[in-house]
């Protein structure tokens, strides 16, 4: 084992530490366990740490990457790794104890409570509930039904049983179906504020998130209302402080575990197929490490990849200001139509194909396998060490900039929690991703439906709101002391 991996594996483990402890109590005393500094830190455990870890206790071999394994690519990945979440925890540092230009909106006396969901609100939720399950039904029924939905999970069960894939038309319309999503989760906020149908808001929340992520197969899918029901627990109802954060870290690892082999083990169950992982070889017999040595934790392989063949990389985008282009620039430039952009081109391409071809020993990037490198490895490919520690040093500033937002808020209402959680999914994913133009692509566009469903239920629910304040206005001098009209407001909680 050697020294100086083990010590600066250590002095990343004392900066993620770093990052939760600068976690500010909100207005009522509690640190929050849920904020986009402490995001950062969950990812760092799981992308960085807790790979980096697996690959002192393997002295250094590397499974996905096996030519780019040792001591000392290792240890120059953590050297790099440090300098960026140093940076990070300055520029988040610098942020959260700026002193405030004006009071924060819980010291104001006129801040606005939330209220209960008005006619039109309703109108809109079951409406967004109702198209999200159809489209998710219609979708399953057009794709060869529940068992081939099941099967289309594995890539490989997929290929053995010819069950065809899902082409551009379908994945609109999966993408569309995100309506049903936002809808269950509005309407599970809206039972905890209120305290009333929490049992079958729950269910319904469970069923939706179910039947999303077997028609999408991807985890991703659900990050967004993982997040929003985990902003709204730990704001209405629990509390959560950073107490937590090791329970926050073991649910992570057992929801991501959990979802995998379901995604293997299921679709092979349909299709008779016995899984061995005696006859895998980095499983070792082991589900736990088959989990822990599959590609979801190859991204210090990955980054250590990218870092030491970057001219290799960049020479297949065509030099470093085509690869800052087409990486960062053109994911934004796909959304035009192709009524506009006559000569748009059929494939976008990300960092993550140019690093699999190489590990995979091609000499052009695959765009239909990606292997993550993160912000560390996709700075250091475009701007060398530099540029990773100003990614991360923005990085911090903004992240930093999304929590002072959280904390300077008085009262939370379902658009302003779901709201939050926006942020902090774009925060993960320029974490993971490392690009703009893919965390916009991925955080946004891929996510369409349920941002809809948001800004209808937010419009609809600011527009009751508006017609419940005039009605109270128009009321107000017959609630007058004295004859006197009363400015008060008396909104229900």
């Amino acid at each position: 084992m050697n020294v100086v991996a083990v010590t600066l594996w250590a002095l990343l483990a004392l900066l993620t530490v770093a990052i939760v402890k600068q976690t500010k109590p909100d207005r009522n005393g509690v640190r929050p366990l849920v904020t986009a500094g402490n995001l950062v830190a969950l990812l760092s455990v799981f992308y960085i740490l807790m790979p980096g870890l697996g690959l002192i206790l393997a002295n250094a071999e590397f499974t996905w990457a096996p030519s780019f394994g040792g001591w000392d690519q290792l240890s120059g990945f953590f050297g790099v790794t440090i300098v960026g979440l140093t940076l990070f925890n300055l520029g988040y540092y610098l942020v959260q104890n700026r002193k405030p230009t004006r009071p924060r909106l819980a010291d104001r006396p006129s801040a606005t409570r939330a209220t209960g969901p008005g006619p039109l609100e309703i109108i809109v939720v079951v409406a967004c509930l109702v198209i999200g399950l159809a489209l998710k039904a219609y979708l399953v029924q057009s794709t060869g039904g529940v068992v081939s939905t099941l099967l289309r999970l594995s890539s490989s069960v997929r290929e053995s049983t010819n069950v065809g894939d899902l082409d551009a038309g379908d994945l609109s319309l999966r993408t569309a179906s995100g309506l049903a999503d936002v809808a269950a989760v509005w309407i599970f906020i809206r039972s905890l504020s209120s305290k009333r149908a929490i049992a079958p808001a729950t269910a319904l929340l469970v069923a939706v998130m179910l039947i999303s992520f077997t028609t999408a197969g991807k985890r991703l899918t659900l990050l967004l209302p993982i997040l929003a029901v985990v902003v709204a627990l730990s704001v209405v109802r629990m509390r959560l402080s950073i107490r937590l954060f090791p329970v926050l870290v073991s649910f992570a690892f057992a929801f991501g575990m959990g979802t995998l082999l379901f995604r293997i083990y299921v679709p092979a169950w349909l299709n008779n197929v016995t899984i061995n992982l005696d006859q895998v070889p980095y499983a070792h017999g082991s589900v736990f490490l088959f989990y822990m040595n599959s590609l979801e934790f190859s991204t210090v392989e990955m980054s250590t990849l990218a870092i030491n063949a970057r001219d290799s990389i960049v020479s297949m985008f065509g030099g470093y200001g085509n690869s800052f282009y087409e990486l960062n620039i053109v994911p934004f430039l796909y959304t035009i139509p192709r009524g506009i952009w006559f000569d748009k081109p059929d494939t976008i391409y990300d960092l993550s194909y140019a690093v699999s071809a190489i590990a995979r020993g091609f000499q052009v990037p695959d765009p239909t396998v990606g292997y993550v490198t993160t912000l560390i490895g996709n700075s250091y490919v475009m701007f060398g060490p530099l540029g990773v520690a100003a990614s991360f040093a923005l990085f911090g500033l903004a992240a930093g900039c999304v929590d002072r937002m959280r904390f300077r808020r008085a009262s939370w209402t379902p658009a302003s929690l779901i709201g939050y959680s926006v942020l902090l999914v774009l925060v993960f994913h320029v974490f993971r991703m490392g690009s703009l133009g893919w965390t916009f692509l991925i955080g946004v566009v891929q996510q369409y439906g349920f941002l809809l469903g948001f800004g209808l239920l937010a419009l609809a629910s600011a527009m009751d709101r508006a017609w419940l304040v005039g009605r109270h206005a128009e009321r107000a001098p017959l609630r007058g002391h004295h004859g006197r009209r009363s400015d008060a407001v008396p909104l229900r909680t």
